[in-house]
């Protein structure tokens, strides 16, 4: 009875700091908060000693405790870090965030984008929630629209205003294969360096309301609607053309040949009217406003 009340009262004092802990802000999600050092900052003293002991020390040669035993390598330190945060994640019910079960899931979800793998390491503690994991890259994509709106271009979020900054673009082609050589790929990459500031960090400058928990992300404002349009209807359904001679088209003798080299011919000749009878002493905005669109 002795030893059982010993690992209860244990337990009652782990079970008590867990409760007090600090948690990650996910809305929006910081970077900086996804690392060992903060995962430290979060789990209670006396959980990382209890695990600490258990895992990385040998009982048969320290009797004694001794706070700078339990971890000293990394992989000892990985191992408690990793396990303490599942028994936060358990013991608050996934109310307490913390760096490993958010950067877990985000990771799974962007290299499979497989929500039952999410769910099931979710169920065993590992992780947190699909839902949840929505909510961070909503909360992340609200934030990065909004900056874009108010700076007038996205600005990556360890870019820390008022420091220097250094900037460098180049061409990136894609020559991908086709018929006529059009329709490649050439864009432009631009990236940016800024060189780590001495000294504590600023705290993140938060510019999107996040005071609702969103799984997916409302675009805001004008939005235009595409419409379609086409020469001749609406677009016919794909089965019509099965069995058809398209080669037939585009032969002279076609009447779909001379029916499109007709109205070419027409809409050339009343762009040219068109340019001609517009006088050069009207006003200014008759001239931005063409009757045949060119």
């Amino acid at each position: 009875m002795d030893k059982t009340q010993q690992i209860f009262h244990t337990a009652k004092i782990i079970k008590n700091e867990i409760k007090a802990c600090k948690e990650i802000s996910i809305r929006p999600l910081n970077i900086n908060d996804i690392n060992l050092e903060s995962a430290k900052g979060i789990v209670p003293q006396s959980l990382y000693l209890f695990l600490g002991w258990i895992i990385a020390c040998d009982s048969d040669v320290y009797e004694e405790p001794d706070p700078s035993i339990p971890c000293r390598n990394m992989a000892d330190e990985r191992r408690v870090l990793s396990i303490a945060q599942d028994v936060i994640h358990s013991a608050s019910n996934a109310r307490v965030k913390v760096p490993k079960h958010v950067s877990l899931a985000m990771t799974v979800h962007h290299l499979t984008t497989s929500k039952l793998l999410i769910t099931l390491l979710n169920r065993m503690g590992h992780c947190s929630s699909c839902d949840g994991i929505q909510s961070v890259d909503t909360s992340l994509a609200m934030e990065v629209v909004t900056k874009s709106e108010e700076y007038g271009t996205v600005i990556p979020s360890n870019i820390s205003p008022m420091s220097f900054i250094q900037l460098a673009a180049d061409n990136n082609d894609f020559n991908e294969e086709s018929l006529d050589g059009k329709n490649t790929t050439h864009a432009t990459t631009m990236v940016v360096y800024q060189r780590k500031p001495f000294g504590p960090e600023p705290p993140p400058n938060v510019a999107a309301d996040h005071s609702q928990r969103r799984r997916s992300y409302k675009a805001e404002g004008h939005a235009y609607e595409i419409q379609e349009f086409s020469a001749h209807g609406r677009r016919p359904a794909v089965t019509s053309f099965v069995g058809v001679n398209m080669d037939e088209w585009f032969k002279e003798t076609s009447e779909i040949y001379t029916l499109a080299n007709n109205m070419d011919f027409v809409w050339k000749g009343l762009l040219r009217v068109n340019q001609s009878e517009v006088s050069p002493h009207a006003p200014d905005d008759i001239h931005t406003i063409p009757v045949v669109p060119s």
